[in-house]
């Protein structure tokens, strides 16, 4: 952002040292002309004062411009950093309720429900730490409605996040197009499955000028239809239902960015890249 602000000031300051230039040019073929009045000065002196006014209105808009911007940046990151807080609170108290239940079952002999409650309270900090760590706040809400979505469904959805996300550029109303409609897939494949196969992987891994996402679920494989998955109207689900991928996958073109899937591991893949003004 900021080498696009210097650009457009550059190219103002052409325009303005040449009408400056031009006017005094007109003036000094005046002079020569003997036609040059006391008005001709009064004009070039004006003028000049006025470039240098100009010049320092466009220098403030430009900076100002630029601190809003930033003062925005900051703003969602301080947002995002008391929902984090605000996070941690709860399960602070939520924490507490835990310890009280586990004792509780430990204390008539019931170790084994103890350490299957332990269990579903630890995959529940792993998921609540990893959502932590994403500054996104469209990506995080989403991915946590999608967990009560798959935990009213007995199906556990497991986050692995290796990037903050801090240069990804894609508008929330996308973010929702993109990973809601892969996560809602990957929920009907796992439905059928037996409780104890009901999962779904969420992954992230940054590299230098990409990042990349995968959704993984332990539904069954596709068949034939696999090579019709991505068109526009195509669908296992019945009538007026295969617009889901198609949306996804030209949401992310969009960006010019990539989807991939693999059937062998019931996994797609999304490649987009990083936002270069702000790496």
């Amino acid at each position: 952002m900021e080498n696009t602000n210097k650009s457009t000031e550059k190219i103002i300051y052409i325009i303005l040292i040449q009408t400056v230039l031009v006017l005094l040019a007109a003036r000094t073929l005046n002079y020569y002309h003997n036609q040059l009045t006391i008005s001709d000065v009064l004009i070039t002196i004006v003028a000049v004062l006025n470039f240098g006014v100009c010049i320092f209105v466009i220098r403030y808009l430009l900076n100002a411009e630029s601190l809003h911007k930033q003062l925005s940046v900051q703003k969602n990151h301080l947002n995002a950093m008391d929902n984090s807080f605000k996070q941690i609170r709860s399960e602070r108290h939520e924490f507490i309720n835990h310890l009280q239940s586990i004792y509780g079952l430990m204390l008539y002999g019931k170790n084994e429900d103890a350490i299957n409650y332990l269990n579903d309270v630890a995959s529940v900090c792993r998921f609540n730490s990893n959502l932590i760590s994403i500054s996104n706040n469209s990506l995080k809400v989403l991915l946590l409605n999608k967990k009560n979505k798959a935990d009213s469904k007995n199906i556990e959805l497991k986050l692995s996040i290796e990037s903050r996300l801090k240069s990804l550029d894609v508008k929330p109303t996308d973010i929702t197009t993109i990973f809601g409609n892969l996560l809602d897939n990957a929920i009907d494949a796992v439905g059928n499955n037996e409780n104890h196969k009901r999962k779904i992987f969420f992954n992230i891994i940054e590299t230098t000028s990409s990042y990349h996402f995968s959704v993984q679920d332990t539904g069954p494989p596709m068949g034939d239809e696999v090579k019709e998955i991505f068109k526009q109207g195509f669908s296992t689900k019945g009538f007026n239902r295969g617009y889901g991928l198609y949306l996804v996958k030209s949401t992310i073109e969009k960006y010019e960015g990539y989807l991939h899937y693999e059937n062998d591991t019931k996994t797609f893949s999304v490649t987009l890249p990083k936002r270069e003004d702000i790496l």
